[in-house]
């Protein structure tokens, strides 16, 4: 009947407005993201480790969340100082070199972080912190040029 064809594109057309709409929304949260290294003062890299070392302690002041900016900041810039000693081809598929790695990790965040990263919890950050970089090295990402 009509008043069936009349209800079918009233509600397909409500469904195409909402798909639409929910479409722009997330365009928008998706350039929210991708400008948000800016408004953190971190490059894209700087602001992965950050996202990485905080995800383990989520209770931060600000004062110890700009403390963990300062941590992903310098430990990115050691990384990429120490590379070619450090994160040598496949390192991560040699047990002597992921623990080097690891132990270079933990030096360098153990400086810098605040006390507020315990023993366990400091120990898991590390861990994902190895892992991160292994999956850049995995995909081939060229992040520490």
């Amino acid at each position: 009947s009509k008043e069936n064809t009349n209800l079918d594109s009233f509600y397909g057309d409500n469904a195409a407005k909402k798909y639409f709409e929910d479409l722009i929304n997330f365009s928008k949260q998706l350039r929210v993201e991708e400008e948000r290294h800016i408004r953190e003062n971190l490059t894209r890299e700087e602001l992965e480790l950050f996202d990485l070392i905080r995800q383990t302690n989520k209770d931060l002041t600000k004062k110890e969340e700009q403390i963990v900016k300062l941590a992903a900041k310098g430990l990115l810039k050691r990384l990429k100082e120490e590379k070619d000693k450090l994160l040598v081809t496949d390192w991560y598929k040699d047990d002597v070199a992921r623990l080097t790695v690891l132990k270079f990790v933990k030096a360098e965040l153990n400086k810098d972080l605040p006390d507020s990263y315990l023993p366990p919890v400091f120990e898991e950050t590390c861990g994902k912190v190895l892992e991160h970089l292994q999956r850049l090295e995995e995909t081939g990402r060229n992040w520490a040029a």
